[in-house]
Parts: structure tokens; sequence; C-alpha cells
């Protein structure tokens, strides 16, 4: 549905910045993962400070190129023109139905219906 939003070059770069973004903040949890694993396994004289600094650091550059890339999509995504045709379709759409047949979790339910009933596709 996103392809008939907006055109097809900027959906090109809105989908490699999800991904890419995704996959740094997937990496960054993943190493503070092993960090928070590595820390609650060790008796501390025997704690690898070497490894343990490795892994922050990692955690951190991963963060922080998720934050950048995500300040991209944002950047890409304000200036983006969407279709308003289907805008209204949005607004007028019947999200309960939608939810009956696929949603289970209600408190995300309820935060998406809010930005698609205003029109804002980017839940921003």
């Amino acid at each position: 549905m996103l392809v008939s939003l907006i055109n097809f070059d900027d959906m090109q770069s809105i989908s490699s910045f999800i991904q890419t973004g995704g996959g740094y903040f997937l990496k960054a949890k993943s190493d503070f993962s092993l960090l928070f694993q590595r820390v609650e396994t060790s008796n501390p004289p025997t704690i690898n400070n070497t490894e343990i600094q490795s892994l922050l650091k990692s955690v951190r550059t991963s963060l922080l190129n998720a934050i950048s890339n995500f300040r991209s999509l944002k950047s890409l995504a304000d200036v983006t023109s969407y279709d308003p045709y289907i805008m209204e379709r949005l607004k007028r759409f019947d999200y309960d139905t939608l939810k009956a047949k696929r949603f289970h979790n209600n408190s995300t339910w309820l935060e998406v219906k809010q930005y698609l009933l205003a029109g804002d596709v980017r839940g921003m």
C-alpha cells in the first residue's frame, strides 16, 4: 500500500532507510544482550574488560548509526509528497474490522490507528 502513497524513488530510499536503521538497532540490541549475559554470568575478578569495552563500543556505534539513519529517514519523509486520495481513504478506513482480523496487541493497535486516522503514515 505504501507504493501508492509516494513516488517510487522516494519509496526505495525510505525502504532502504527503514531496513538499514532497523539493522543498526537490532545489532545494538543483540550486542547489548550479549554484554548483559557476559556481565551476569561472570564473577567480577574474571570479567574480560576488553570484551566488555568492545561490546559497549559496538552498542554505542550501532545506536548512533540508528539515530542518524532515523533522522535522515524523517527528513526525507518530511519532504515526500503523499497522494491526497490515499490519505483521505486512510481517514475513512474501517480500522475496527481490520483490528478484529489482524491485530492482537490493543495498545499498539490504538497508536497505529491514531496515526492513520490523522493521515500520518509515518507515525511521527
